[in-house]
């Protein structure tokens, strides 16, 4: 599995016979690390916080987004990705994890309707983590921090599968496809 997602994403990449980019080197080497996860005690979502361990046995595929409350292009990711999202035909065991270094969701929300008064937040559909204290990055050093803002899809396992929001391409789409049907 993991030489059918390595060619995959050189495939995607649009690598022949070149040599690699350090960006894509550095992807190359991510793909396959374990994202650690599990330093947050609850999940929000909506009005309503579950236990994190419920939340990670409930899902087999999460994608990791990492935001900044007061990073002013991390509000349009945050809107980007509950709007695309609805493009992609989902199964029941994926999630988007939206991590938020923070101190309140009030104060994110508070921002995001700053940014864009209009916004409405779907009730109850995004799960979030707010992350006062850099947990996520602190206990996650080997990502580079370049390839933690682009998204992370990781499986039941914690294993980084893809890079990048899956709605970026129609390429980037065949391959969360790929991931999430055939490890079930």
């Amino acid at each position: 599995m993991k030489k059918l997602l390595l060619v995959s994403m050189i495939l995607f990449l649009g690598i022949s016979c070149t040599q690699l980019t350090n960006e894509e080197k550095m992807i190359k080497e991510t793909l396959g690390k374990t994202a650690e996860i599990g330093v947050f005690e609850s999940v929000r979502q909506g009005e309503s916080e579950i236990p994190f361990r419920e939340f990670r046995d409930r899902y087999s595929f999460i994608s990791l987004v990492y935001l900044e409350d007061g990073c002013s292009p991390c509000y349009p990711r945050f809107i980007e990705w509950q709007t695309r999202i609805d493009t992609l035909d989902l199964n029941d065991d994926f999630a988007v994890l939206f991590i938020i270094l923070g101190h309140s969701y009030e104060s994110f929300t508070s921002n995001l309707f700053h940014y864009k008064p209009e916004y409405e937040l779907p009730k109850g559909r995004f799960h979030m983590v707010m992350d006062p204290d850099y947990r996520f990055l602190d206990n996650n050093p080997d990502i580079a921090r370049w390839v933690i803002d682009k998204s992370l899809l990781i499986n039941a396992e914690n294993e980084i599968k893809l890079i990048g929001p899956p709605f970026a391409s129609e390429r980037m789409a065949e391959l969360f496809y790929t991931i999430c049907n055939k490890q079930r």
